[in-house]
């Protein structure tokens, strides 16, 4: 998500990107840190990065660990939900999300100081004792909205396992389903599929389509845009751009198919899995 690159821009800090490992996440053994640090890790199409052990390693220098928990509400790794791993964890609900009310987010931490801190920005720093704030909060009419949501949202993200879980069985060896890691559980906001390359990839797309699958090639590669380039340097990211030139991406926080659409959905990978 853009919006992690635009951040600290905005904030005059030179932001440095981070590969990714085989389930879309941060690349813990590629995350070089110093003291003071601030590293965010995005919970990529609703699994988990590798928290814990990305904890350990900021606590060890200092530094503080923010979890973009947007896609993975209710996604946990080793028993422990994400958003609550981290020493900040930030939830989105906007459009897009399981629980959504147009726009909106809030923030999980178990640090008191840290909480005084955000409860500060809300008030244009009128009394926050010298910090300046933004007025950044959640209106009350969207905080209902959300309220009455939270009521059913396990239930949506336990719907979007089921609905990974049988698109799984469409697996082929020309169409590669995604897995979760050891000790994870996913809240599959999105489900990757990849194809043998590129080429594969668009044929499959564009199969898919006429099928009716609502699916696009591939995701977003930040350090691509105009916006960001610049601050990527001389870096490279071989693993992000392999993975995202396979990748045939299945939004699945934006559908509920019914039983027989979700039959007919693994008939279509099927199909298409056997023509390429």
């Amino acid at each position: 998500m853009s919006a992690i690159a635009a951040i600290p821009k905005l904030l005059g800090i030179h932001p440095t990107f981070v590969d990714i490992d085989e389930h879309y996440c941060i690349d813990i053994a590629k995350l070089q840190i110093d003291e003071g640090d601030l590293v965010i890790a995005v919970n990529m199409f609703g699994h988990p990065a590798a928290l814990h052990n990305l904890r350990e390693k900021c606590d060890n220098c200092n530094s503080l660990l923010i979890e973009d928990n947007a896609q993975a509400p209710w996604a946990t790794e080793n028993d422990t939900y994400t958003g609550t791993i981290g020493h900040l964890g930030c939830w989105s609900f906007n459009v897009h999300k399981f629980v959504q009310a147009g726009e909106g987010g809030m923030v999980t931490t178990n640090d008191q100081t840290l909480a005084d801190t955000m409860r500060g920005f809300i008030n244009h720093g009128e009394v926050a004792g010298g910090l300046c704030g933004l007025n950044l909060r959640m209106p009350e009419l969207t905080a209902v909205i959300i309220l009455a949501q939270m009521q059913q949202a396990r239930e949506v993200v336990r719907r979007r396992r089921e609905i990974w879980s049988a698109l799984s069985e469409a697996g082929t060896d020309s169409l590669v389903m995604p897995e979760e890691r050891p000790h994870c559980i996913s809240s599959w906001y999105c489900h990757p599929i990849l194809a043998p390359n590129e080429k594969a990839r668009d044929r499959a797309v564009k199969m898919l389509q006429a099928e009716g699958l609502p699916c696009r090639a591939g995701y977003t590669l930040i350090h691509k845009l105009p916006a960001f380039s610049v601050a990527v340097d001389d870096q490279t990211f071989p693993v992000a751009e392999a993975l995202n030139s396979r990748m045939v991406l299945l939004e699945l926080a934006s559908i509920d198919p019914s039983d027989d659409q979700l039959e007919m959905m693994v008939e279509a990978i099927d199909a298409v899995g056997r023509a390429l």
